[in-house]
């Protein structure tokens, strides 16, 4: 064999190579294996479970940006830059007002590494909302989800007297199984009189608002739907699905992604499944995904949500 030659395989095997990596991290789809079901008539029922006022009003307080490539997002797709935002949510009633997700402060999100945009006062306004709120529940984990309830300097009354975590979500919060950026990290010992929620499939944590219990993205994620008094239904993603691209097309996040934040993509894609269904079932019902701008906007445009935590 001539040199020539020798130096063409060499290129052709390092090209199969560099091919079938790329598939395998950023293209390649687990099988569909297991149902994942959410009995809407169920939650609807518990969700009217506890007497008393449903929220009023949705805001939501836009922190941080994320910058990504499509492929990072969704599998198979492609390399088109895209920005995320890192989220919270109040729900308000005529008295009070309940937390969804706390994002994270400025020296977790340089941590993370992750973050290319950071609004220092929006943040100030859910750490603010945050010490009045009566409920605060997270979807999961992760510490742009639950960063800023670990770095919140009232803390312990707020794991007192407002805060409901899963038992997964406070054993990983303790005992985090990813590098810093990853998980967020509590104080030592911040866990020592809590005592977590514990449910199997479903629970009603307060009026107009039930836990579905979804393991996967990480071990404590959860969904929340909530109902308005208007009788709009939302539910809250986490991140199950970045972006609603993941539930249009049944389809989550490439294994190179998945593997770096710790996540089953086996676990997530009957959920991604079960939410597609879901949608075109119940259509009025208002999918919130945990980073998806798009989605954002067109509620505020819609009325759905406000900006702004009151």
């Amino acid at each position: 064999m001539t040199r020539q030659r020798k130096a063409l395989l060499a290129v052709a095997v390092f090209v199969a190579i560099i091919g079938a990596a790329y598939y395998w991290l950023f293209i390649e789809r687990p099988q569909l294996k297991g149902k994942f079901n959410i009995d809407l008539r169920e939650v609807r029922r518990l969700a009217s479970s506890i007497p008393g006022e449903t929220p009023r009003a949705i805001h939501y307080e836009h922190v941080m940006d994320f910058k990504a490539p499509n492929a990072a997002t969704v599998t198979g797709d492609g390399w088109t830059e895209s920005t995320l935002w890192g989220l919270a949510f109040q729900l308000e009633y005529s008295d009070h007002t309940a937390i969804l997700e706390s994002t994270m402060n400025g020296e977790q999100a340089k941590a993370s590494g992750m973050v290319t945009g950071y609004y220092p006062e929006a943040y100030a306004h859910v750490i603010q909302a945050m010490s009045k709120a009566s409920l605060i529940l997270m979807t999961h984990e992760h510490a742009d989800h639950i960063g800023g309830l670990a770095a919140h300097p009232e803390l312990k009354r707020l794991l007192e007297t407002s805060v409901k975590l899963n038992k997964q979500q406070v054993i990983n919060a303790q005992h985090p199984e990813l590098p810093e950026g990853v998980f967020a990290n509590f104080p030592e010992g911040a866990f020592a009189n809590f005592k977590p929620i514990e449910y199997e499939h479903y629970m009603a944590i307060a009026p107009g608002i039930v836990l579905i219990k979804d393991p996967g993205h990480t071990l404590g994620s959860q969904m929340i739907f909530v109902r308005k008094n208007d009788g709009i239904e939302l539910l809250f993603l986490g991140d199950v699905a970045w972006i609603k691209r993941n539930v249009d097309l049944v389809r989550g996040k490439p294994r190179f992604i998945s593997n770096k934040i710790g996540e089953e993509r086996e676990a997530v894609l009957p959920q991604l499944a079960a939410v597609h269904s879901l949608a075109r079932a119940e259509p009025k019902i208002v999918l919130v995904p945990g980073h998806d701008s798009g989605t954002i906007a067109d509620l505020t445009k819609r009325g759905i949500m406000q900006e702004g935590f009151r």
